[in-house]
């Protein structure tokens, strides 16, 4: 039934996605920044191709995107800052002809994304893994490779914690270590990156795809792209004179990168 059940152990995973009481309640730190998604998978038969929209109409802050989902049907999302769902009904009328009927037929999802590296994600008898502990992409809001990645280190230090029979915050602080030694310079590189983009007008951006296309860009892309792991790439092309020129305004308005 519903109703509340007692359980004991000797530590404890959080594995509570967003929402971030027990974290809270346990000690363990909460993320004070967010991106807001929404999606809807519904009929699409236009949305044949993966496509992402940019630009301050669309989905401020961010990005939106189109992927098909088979049967001419097509899950179609954004993230932004604020009002997800107004913004993904508006693209849904500007770029999918309103695709009939979505918003009464098919469900609308939404859910905040954090943003951001927390200070503290192991404490006594407990450890928070996946986006508990904070683990997305600061790039794209997706996460489950960094969640497993970090539910193995989890399981590792608890495993040693038995062995030790010390469940202490000094004992589980090796989670927090191998975590962060792993994910730390994603984390912090994405989240300086989106800021950098965010500051961007439409036409700044417009101007950053006229870039990649006519210097060279495209083949580092092609070269250093990675589905989970996004600081190469972006190292690679913020050391081409051409990006680094393109971004210095915004850099000097945000300050130096620093991943510690």
């Amino acid at each position: 039934g519903g109703g509340r059940r007692r359980e004991t152990a000797e530590v404890a995973v959080l594995a509570t996605g967003v929402d971030f009481a027990l974290s809270r309640k346990l000690g363990l730190s909460a993320p004070r920044d967010f991106l807001m998604g929404a999606q809807v998978e519904c009929d699409a038969p236009g949305a044949a191709t993966t496509t992402l929209f940019f630009g301050r109409d669309v989905a401020p802050g961010a990005f939106a995107w189109s992927v098909p989902a088979g049967r001419g049907r097509a899950r179609i999302g954004l993230l932004t800052r604020k009002d997800p769902r107004a913004c993904l009904h508006r693209l849904l009328d500007r770029h999918f002809g309103g695709v009939r009927g979505a918003s009464e037929t098919c469900a609308v999802r939404t859910k905040p994304v954090a943003q951001g590296l927390l200070a503290r994600t192991a404490g006594d008898r407990v450890l928070a893994v996946g986006e508990a502990a904070g683990q997305t992409k600061t790039t794209t809001g997706g996460g489950i490779s960094y969640g497993l990645a970090c539910a193995d280190l989890a399981a590792k230090t608890v495993v040693e914690a038995f062995g030790r029979s010390d469940f202490g915050p000094a004992s589980l602080s090796a989670y927090e270590r191998r975590w962060k030694a792993r994910l730390q310079k994603e984390i912090l590189v994405g989240q300086y990156t989106r800021r950098m983009c965010a500051r961007l007008s439409d036409g700044r951006i417009e101007s950053l795809f006229q870039l990649a296309r006519t210097d060279g860009i495209v083949p580092i892309i092609r070269e250093r792209a990675d589905f989970d792991w996004h600081s190469g790439l972006i190292f690679a092309l913020l050391q081409r004179l051409s990006f680094m020129r393109f971004f210095r305004h915004v850099r000097d308005r945000l300050g130096p990168f620093s991943a510690s």
